[in-house]
C-alpha cells in the first residue's frame, strides 16, 4: 500500500492547485453548515496525502498534524508548506492502523479523513473517536 501511494504522489494534485482549492473550499463549506467549525482548532487530517484539504484547513485552524503512509504525499505537503510559509502545520509519516496514539488521546478537536483507505472498519473509527474532543469528520 505505501508503495502504490508512493507511485501515486509523483501525479498527485496538489491543494493549490486551480480546481482543487476551489473543490475543497465548497466541500468545507459544507461541513461548516454543520456545525463543524475549524477555527482556532487542533485538527489531525488522517491520511491527508499532499494535503488537499489538511493545509486549507490550516488557514484557520490552530494546529494541524498531517497524518499519511506515503514519504512521497508528506515530502510534497512539506515542499508546499514551506513554499507558502505555513507554520502550523507538522507531518508524520506512518501507518494509521501500527501507529502509537497514546499520546494523542483527545489531543485534537477535530479528527479529519477523506477518501483514505486508512479509515477500513469500526476499530479506526474509535481511534479517530479517541484522538477527538469534539468531532470526527470522515468524507468517503
Amino acid at each position: 500500500m505505501k508503495n502504490f501511494w508512493d507511485f501515486k504522489s509523483k501525479k498527485y494534485p496538489r491543494p493549490f492547485d486551480e480546481g482543487v482549492i476551489e473543490k475543497t473550499k465548497e466541500i468545507l463549506k459544507r461541513i461548516e453548515s454543520y456545525g463543524v467549525s475549524f477555527e482556532d482548532k487542533d485538527v489531525i487530517d488522517i491520511g491527508c496525502g499532499t494535503g488537499i484539504y489538511g493545509l486549507v484547513i490550516s488557514q484557520k485552524a490552530r494546529k494541524v498534524l498531517c497524518f499519511d503512509i506515503s514519504d512521497g504525499m508528506i515530502n510534497i505537503l512539506k515542499e508546499e508548506t514551506q513554499r507558502l510559509n505555513i507554520k502550523n502545520v507538522e507531518a508524520i509519516v506512518g501507518d494509521f492502523r501500527d501507529y502509537n496514539f497514546d499520546k494523542y488521546k483527545k489531543a485534537f478537536d477535530i479528527s479529519f479523513a477523506s477518501m483514505t483507505p486508512a479509515i477500513k472498519d469500526s476499530k479506526d473509527v474509535s481511534k479517530m473517536e479517541y484522538l477527538s474532543k469534539e468531532f470526527c469528520v470522515y468524507i468517503g
